[in-house]
């Protein structure tokens, strides 16, 4: 357990129960002017040979409230598949953030520990904390957080530039939709017209048809009685020349007589 931090929880203004592990080692090595070692392995290479003097330049960190530039290129289709629950740091690695001596999150880690203590108190613990050691600065965390906010801005608006193209295709495909559903709609009612024509037109024929068949019929019927009262006037005057001059047919004659 820390000297440090068991000096301020005796004064109420560390909870050492929820301070990290981080941030006991710090205080502790601070007391013993050992803080040196507190840097962690992975941050040990040539990748982060970062010092106290040269760490906070060594790529100047965007101006204070800086807004990143908006997107406005549309983004092929294939590339419009947001990523969710991507890590924090494959975002940094694809964004090329460097190391730090003092990351961004080990300081967060530090804060949660010295909670207890008001805002001053906690800045100056932290300020003595980095006067203690040349191996690291606050503006070591400052600078990490600045490009790590960047990093995070610039896949956010990433994201939105995403989902904007997303939209914007889908406007695109739900316009040539309209217009696909337009075009078969219109050939289908096309269609429709000419078939209620062609029916319009075969009803017709059909009538006529039956019209002529059917006059057809009433025309043999009529001439066949005109026909008929014809013959049987004739067949009249011809029966009178019989009736007047031919004799009588005999009798017959019985076969017993």
């Amino acid at each position: 357990m820390g000297k440090f931090l068991k000096a301020l929880q005796k004064a109420g203004l560390v909870d050492l129960e929820e301070a990290s592990s981080d941030a006991v080692a710090d205080a502790d090595l601070i007391a013993s002017g050992q803080k040196s070692r507190l840097l962690p392995s992975e941050l040990k290479g040539p990748q982060v040979a970062f010092s106290r003097k040269t760490s906070a330049a060594a790529s100047g960190p965007p101006a204070q409230g800086e807004s990143l530039p908006v997107p406005t290129e549309t983004l092929p289709p294939e590339q419009c598949d947001i990523d969710e629950q991507r890590s924090f740091e494959a975002i940094y690695s694809a964004l090329e953030v460097p190391g730090s001596p003092f990351p961004a999150e080990k300081m967060l880690r530090l804060l949660d520990g010295l909670k207890a203590m008001d805002i001053g108190t906690r800045t100056a613990a932290v300020r003595a904390m980095d006067a203690a050691d040349d191996a690291w600065t606050v503006d070591d965390a400052v600078l990490d957080a600045q490009r790590k906010i960047r990093a995070l801005q610039e896949a956010k608006a990433h994201v939105g530039q995403q989902a904007e193209s997303a939209r914007l295709h889908a406007d695109e495909q739900l316009k040539l939709r309209e217009e696909k559903h337009q075009q078969s709609v219109g050939a289908v009612r096309q269609q429709i017209a000419d078939l209620e024509k062609l029916l319009e037109r075969e009803v017709e024929k059909a009538a006529a048809d039956k019209n002529e068949i059917t006059g057809k019929a009433r025309s043999a019927q009529e001439a066949c009685t005109r026909e008929t009262r014809r013959l049987d006037t004739e067949l009249a005057r011809l029966q009178a020349i019989l009736d007047t001059f031919a004799a009588p047919a005999p009798a017959p004659v019985p076969r017993n007589a």
